[in-house]
């Protein structure tokens, strides 16, 4: 079993942002979709979505680790927590 150097504190105050479960599966269907298609312009098309799709999840995760961080600078973690 390999253990993680790293380690990952949650803050009970932080509103973590969750990716809904759609762009998710919006994501997998449009990877999909893109590794079964042999038409150019609907391979251009996928690709367009696929990378809004990545955008709004990448925003997600954005706004997850500023909740985070604004949570923690106001309520630090106490010692062995």
């Amino acid at each position: 079993m390999l253990i993680s150097p790293y380690t990952l504190h949650f803050h009970p105050d932080a509103k973590l942002a969750h990716v809904p479960g759609d762009l998710e599966e919006r994501i997998q269907q449009l990877c999909a979709r893109i590794v079964a298609s042999d038409d150019p312009g609907e391979l251009n098309n996928l690709c367009a979505e696929l990378q809004k799709a990545l955008k709004e999840h990448i925003q997600s995760l954005r706004d997850q680790v500023a909740n985070y961080r604004a949570a923690s600078e106001t309520h630090p973690p106490k010692k062995g927590e």
